[in-house]
């Protein structure tokens, strides 16, 4: 039985046996509206969500760089489940990860692989999908001395799918320089670079999207990518490094040494608000709101909201009832006035102007756990479901289940 389905002592209905990666789904609610959940064969590695699209990477139980994408619409039974070949080369980089993104009616994935040197690769898929990707950019970089190497992260909201490139330089001893740095010790962050991906076909003019780039150690590139002229470019600079959230046709940026900035995607157009990176923990944009998680308070932690022109801090809400390492609490989303967070394995939800909360408990055993938050309402997984190992499952709450339990 979906867990949400069973805090809220809902009536679950009929249950259907779905292939590959999923398991079973589940419907039911108090509202007239279903509450839906499937189940996965591997873990839930990450989770992103767009309207009624869910995605997530799905953790393979044989191999590391075996993971599928599971692509869900809430409103049907049955996903989609696309496979993902092995990019675990050179073998020495086995660490493994993936970053997912739904937006633009496309899904973009990132692989990322590192030891002492670190592989990314974007990869694009459109709704419906065929079952192919498109390799969109890949970044290859070798951490020694002032190794240079860019990084990315990829976004998704409405119409847009985009992802944030940046480059990292590391001056390891007095010969090492980077650029812009004449001498001493230190990372240093430049070069930020915003990127949308269109789908063929769309209107307007699109550029290449930036290929691979960063240093080779004698191992030999890894991924050689086609050109793909399916971008456009929104901005590049100092304001453009670290996108951490993309909402309403807006980005949320926290520049290392810098200010929180919002970025607009259509003009590139950047807007620097009163508040230094360096006391933020985590951010999100929430329509005129910035949710901030406060950086290096002692005590009861506290969000932050603040007024997304101005800065200004408009609300304080304590987080707990007692002090608790900040570290143990991730801000996971915010839309539509609610804020979700995590402590723990237990899941949070917060509505930033009155305070009203709900919480969905899940034991220490099932983690991890990921939520994401969209007007068709909440979408959370979590793992190691009882008696079935290593399987995941993914839950879909209604918006008007989802408030009705707000108190």
């Amino acid at each position: 039985m979906a867990r949400w389905l069973a805090c809220a002592k809902a009536i679950v209905g009929t249950a259907i046996v779905l292939v590959a990666a999923v398991g079973s789904a589940s419907a039911g609610g108090t509202d007239g509206i279903p509450g839906r959940s499937i189940s996965t064969t591997g873990p839930v590695l990450a989770l992103a969500a767009d309207g009624t699209t869910v995605a997530a990477v799905i953790g393979s139980k044989t191999s590391v760089c075996g993971e599928q994408i599971v692509i869900w619409d809430t409103r049907r039974e049955a996903p989609t489940v696309m496979r993902r070949k092995s990019e675990c080369r050179p073998s020495e980089l086995a660490d493994g990860g993936l970053a997912i993104a739904v937006g633009g009616r496309m899904v973009g994935a990132i692989r990322f692989s590192s030891d002492h040197a670190v592989e990314s690769k974007l990869s694009v898929t459109r709704i419906p999908t065929s079952g192919r990707w498109t390799d969109i950019t890949g970044v290859y970089d070798y951490e020694y001395g002032a190794g240079e190497g860019d990084y990315l992260s990829v976004l998704g909201d409405g119409p847009i799918l985009a992802f944030d490139k940046w480059t990292l330089c590391y001056v390891y001893d007095a010969g090492d320089t980077c650029p812009g740095v004449s001498k001493g010790g230190g990372w240093w962050v430049s070069n930020g670079q915003l990127v949308q991906v269109r789908p063929p076909g769309s209107k307007g003019p699109l550029v290449p999207c930036p290929r691979l780039s960063g240093e080779d150690n004698g191992m030999g590139i890894p991924w050689g990518l086609a050109v793909v002229k399916a971008c456009r470019r929104i901005g590049s600079g100092a304001s453009f490094v670290r996108a951490v959230s993309l909402d309403r046709g807006r980005f949320l940026t926290l520049p290392p040494k810098g200010r929180v900035t919002i970025v607009d995607a259509n003009s590139g157009d950047v807007t620097e608000l009163p508040i230094q990176t360096s006391s933020v923990r985590q951010a999100d944009l929430d329509g005129t709101s910035v949710v901030i998680l406060p950086r290096g308070r002692a005590g009861i932690p506290v969000l932050e909201v603040r007024d997304a022109s101005t800065g200004a801090l408009r609300r304080t809400w304590p987080l707990s009832r007692l002090p608790i390492e900040a570290s143990s609490i991730e801000l996971e989303d915010a839309h539509s006035g609610i804020a979700v967070y995590r402590i723990g394995t237990t899941i949070h939800l917060l509505r930033i102007t009155d305070g009203k909360s709900h919480t969905i408990p899940i034991p220490t055993n099932e983690g991890p756990v990921h939520s994401r938050l969209e007007d068709a309402g909440l979408t959370y997984s979590y793992n190691n479901i009882k008696g079935a190992e290593s399987r995941g499952r993914i839950e879909f709450v209604s918006a008007a289940q989802l408030v009705a339990q707000l108190r």
